[in-house]
């Protein structure tokens, strides 16, 4: 059995209520089939996201019936250090048993936060039970990331990543008013037999956290003020 983090979990509920608040604050929450009449490819599914956090979404299908399905390129503006969530929905309960959605995605992303970011992290929520498909050990029962592969500047996969169903960043500074382009983030879940195994992914950003050293000097910088004078 699957043990999740709490950290999932709160992220989980969090997504819960700011999609319903988000829809009523903002009104505009749309879907894009992930679908490519040129390929043609059509993965059965859709993501639900806010536009004015999410822009610019292409999906391009590869032909054929790989399993892998194609790539989905979006643009994420941060405004501040809220989580940015998408959700993945299976668009009709499967007809049968099947690999199911493997996409890669790319993302173009922008610190409009008002800070620099010294960390990140992409969690992939999925509530459902975990399906009989996890048999092989590489390929969990459950919504995860493969790295095909990962390109994520500045920072470092320091938590997770392929096979798992999250990735923490770090090692490195996105400064505040930048953009940076990951790629090569490959997203799989399995269809069951009747299931809609619909599932979430949730960014978040966050700024370092003081240090030992750092706060102790804080805290004595009036002390050495009142010495200077």
């Amino acid at each position: 059995m699957r043990v999740q983090s709490l950290k999932t979990c709160l992220l989980a509920l969090c997504f819960g209520s700011a999609l319903l608040c988000g829809a009523a604050a903002h009104a505009a929450i749309v879907t894009t089939d992930l679908n490519d009449p040129a390929a043609p490819r059509d993965t059965g599914w859709r993501i639900r996201y806010d536009n004015t956090q999410v822009s610019n979404v292409t999906f391009t299908g590869i032909a054929g019936t790989g399993n892998k399905q194609g790539t989905l390129q979006i643009d994420k503006t941060f405004n501040n250090l809220n989580p940015i969530s998408i959700s993945f929905e299976e668009i009709n309960p499967a007809a049968a048993d099947a690999f199911g959605l493997r996409i890669t995605l790319n993302e173009n992303i922008t610190n409009n936060s008002g800070s620099d970011w010294g960390d990140f992290h992409m969690n992939l929520v999925d509530n459902n039970p975990v399906s009989t498909h996890d048999a092989d050990g590489f390929h969990p029962g459950y919504a995860h990331f493969h790295s095909d592969p990962f390109v994520n500047p500045p920072f470092n996969v320091v938590g997770g990543g392929g096979s798992k169903s999250f990735i923490d960043f770090a090692s490195g500074t996105f400064a505040n008013n930048s953009t940076r382009t990951w790629t090569g983030f490959g997203i799989h879940q399995f269809e069951d037999l009747n299931k809609q195994r619909n599932f979430t992914l949730v960014e978040t950003p966050s700024v370092p956290e003081p240090t030992f050293v750092g706060l102790a000097v804080f805290a004595m910088l009036p002390l050495l003020r009142k010495r200077g004078h």
